[in-house]
């Protein structure tokens, strides 16, 4: 039996699989996660949790389906915001390399900005062989994440993570469920909708987070389904 793990930071998110997978889905745990079982043939099943907001939660989450569930390949969904000033609400990317825009010891190791030196590097990689398969069922644009506890919301702020990092979008999750994965060595693969853009008005967010997340959600369970 395959185990797989599916990682969802927040509400819109969580609502956008219950809305879509909701009648199939059996939760099995409300504490100290709300985690449900998909149980999609004799030979998959899928442990999706709702992590909550933030790279510790993200961490938490996916070590907690990797020690539990035993879960073998880690998936990710969720909404990003656009750095790239072309993209557009509901783009939706898989995610190759990610960096942790608010890490910072460069005064003392000079390695750059989210330079880990438990593993000796900045950039954290989706996995290549997951992404390959990916593209075989779904044709979808490859971006770069930025990765930090902030949500970045003003134009000066995108500016500045898009012209230092040459990021596309970014998030508040997915450099913790990477660290996380490396430590286990397990592979991880992550798609991501825009929620909000340079155009997009930020008390919108809700809207076109849901709105994104539907899109996305789509998206991983079809991979899922049929890698």
């Amino acid at each position: 039996m395959e185990k797989f793990g599916l990682i969802i930071a927040v509400f819109s998110e969580i609502k956008a699989l219950l809305d879509e997978k909701g009648a199939v889905l059996n939760q099995i745990e409300e504490k100290p996660f709300n985690v449900y079982e998909y149980k999609i043939n004799e030979n998959k099943v899928l442990y999706i949790i709702h992590s909550g907001c933030g790279e510790e939660f993200a961490s938490i989450a996916t070590t907690y389906l990797i020690l539990k569930y035993g879960v073998s390949t880690i998936f990710n969904y969720g909404v990003v915001g656009a750095l790239n000033p072309h993209l557009k609400e509901c783009d939706t990317c898989l995610i190759s390399d990610v960096i942790q825009h608010d890490f910072d010891t460069d005064s003392v190791e000079h390695k750059g900005i989210g330079y880990h030196e438990e593993f000796e590097t900045n950039t954290f990689h989706c996995d290549s062989k997951l992404i390959k398969k990916s593209l075989n069922i779904v044709d979808l644009p490859i971006y770069k994440l930025c990765s930090g506890n902030k949500f970045i919301a003003t134009e000066q702020d995108r500016k500045h993570l898009f012209n230092n990092f040459q990021a596309d979008v970014c998030d508040m999750e997915l450099v913790g469920i990477l660290m996380t994965a490396k430590l286990f060595n397990l592979p991880v693969l992550s798609i991501k909708g825009v929620s909000d853009s340079y155009q997009a008005n930020v008390q919108d967010f809700e809207v076109l987070a849901y709105k994104s997340a539907s899109i996305a959600v789509k998206i991983i369970l079809n991979i899922i389904e049929n890698i």
